[in-house]
């Protein structure tokens, strides 16, 4: 290799880790020996493969579970990302990420089709896919198929992974288990259809329309040639594959700038002020300088409180204008003493800005507004004297009848004449 190689090398290493521009680096993901089988509705609605166990089948499990989600943003220009992010198998609360999304739950910021859009449980496997060959039977001179692992141009297993959402992963448990599913018999080995030494052809598929489970089959009569020795130098290493985005290289920078776009905020504003005060030759401030702020006051405590303007004096109550009362016609009763009107209580002086009202006072119009003169309250009328009473006239004594009665000779009443005249029976 010449010395050229060797840079144009290194400069090849460079712009994979940084992506050609230092101030944001690219995220480095795990790489594998083979592209992934991913299921598509369009290119990849089912697969026909072989399962392959672990390296070491008795300690190792043959699949590793992991969740994902696939997010979109906008950026300032309009630019549209779509990205799908790694996360822990099981809820990770101290996740920058799931805190993100947790906040973009609740503020219905990931509207799907079926609502908020949420992680998805997968497990990822290794998997060899089927391929057929038609071969011409020497004897019968027929052709058949023949199901055979995927190789390379140098004759190697081509290993896969495979993401399997739960309801395929948990068909293919199903069958596992199922003794009649075994191609060396219900006694078979326990490892059933993932015996690499009798193994057979697992078909996965999409659900059908109207259904959500994936369709998982198994073929027992479909075997496969058992796998030759050092297959398990092909296979991926499943724990590497499913680590969080933001635990690998350079993913944290990629998570939290995929946060700042978001939620609308430009994740190369700080860099780009960084880079203008070094330039600049300043000191470049861990956090802008902030204006001291005054001490929040309780408006309700007893502390004083220093006025952001000249108290003014409070106003004096407008004076009410001099009212006349209208003329008492005379009368001919005796004086009387005229009764004492009410006197309004004083109205509290208004500060400016306010506008107090009293349910003991009248109503005097339009309210005080603030820059408008108030308006003079209309004095009370004053209550009419009230006619004296007539005063009553005093009684006519009853008419004396006039005295008829006889009188003796000193001007008194002469009662034996009286009794004369009242019974007159007696002068008989």
């Amino acid at each position: 290799m010449s010395f050229v190689d060797l840079i144009n090398q290194a400069k090849a290493e460079v712009e994979q880790h940084t992506g050609g521009n230092n101030d944001n680096p690219k995220t480095v993901y795990p790489k594998t020996k083979h592209k992934g089988v991913y299921f598509n509705s369009t290119t990849t609605p089912e697969v026909f493969f072989q399962l392959l166990p672990a390296r070491n089948m008795d300690t190792e499990p043959f699949a590793v579970k992991f969740r994902n989600i696939f997010l979109e943003a906008r950026t300032s220009k309009g630019k549209e990302l779509k990205q799908n992010f790694m996360l822990d198998a099981n809820p990770n609360p101290g996740s920058i990420l799931e805190q993100a999304i947790a906040e973009w739950t609740d503020k219905l910021m990931l509207p799907s089709k079926y609502g908020q859009v949420k992680p998805r449980i997968f497990f990822k496997v290794n998997i060899i896919k089927v391929v057929t060959q038609q071969v011409q039977n020497p004897q019968t001179g027929q052709t058949e198929t023949h199901y055979l692992q995927e190789r390379d141009k140098e004759g190697k297993y081509v290993v896969r992974t495979l993401d399997l959402p739960v309801s395929a992963y948990n068909g293919i448990i199903e069958k596992l288990g199922n003794p009649m599913l075994n191609p060396q018999g219900p006694n078979g080995p326990a490892m059933s259809f993932m015996d690499v030494n009798k193994p057979a052809m697992v078909h996965v598929a999409k659900p059908l329309p109207n259904t959500q489970s994936y369709r998982v089959e198994v073929y027992p009569l479909a075997t496969l040639p058992p796998l030759e020795p050092g297959w398990e130098d092909q296979l991926e290493d499943l724990n590497a594959q499913v680590v969080p985005t933001e635990r690998l290289e350079n993913g944290l920078e990629w998570v939290k700038a995929f946060i700042d776009i978001k939620n609308g905020v430009n994740p190369n504003a700080n860099n780009q002020q960084a880079s203008t005060n070094a330039v600049a030759g300043q000191a470049i401030p861990t956090a802008p300088p902030t204006a001291p702020t005054a001490p929040a006051v309780n408006p309700y405590t007893q502390a004083p409180q220093a006025p952001t303007a000249p108290p003014q004096a409070p106003m004096a109550p407008p004076a009410v204008p001099s009212y006349t009362a209208p003329t008492v016609p005379p009368v001919t009763a005796p004086p009387i003493q005229h009764p004492v009107t009410p006197a309004v209580p004083p109205t509290a002086p208004v500060s400016p800005g306010t506008d107090l009202q009293y349910d003991t006072v009248p109503d005097y119009g339009t309210p005080n507004v603030p820059n408008t003169p108030p308006a003079a309250p209309v004095a009370p009328v004053a209550p009419v004297a009230p006619v004296a009473p007539v005063a009553p006239v005093a009684p006519v004594a009853p008419a004396m009848p006039a005295d008829t009665a006889p009188q003796n000779g000193q001007g008194l009443p002469d009662v034996d004449a009286q009794l004369k005249n009242l019974l007159p029976g007696l002068n008989n």
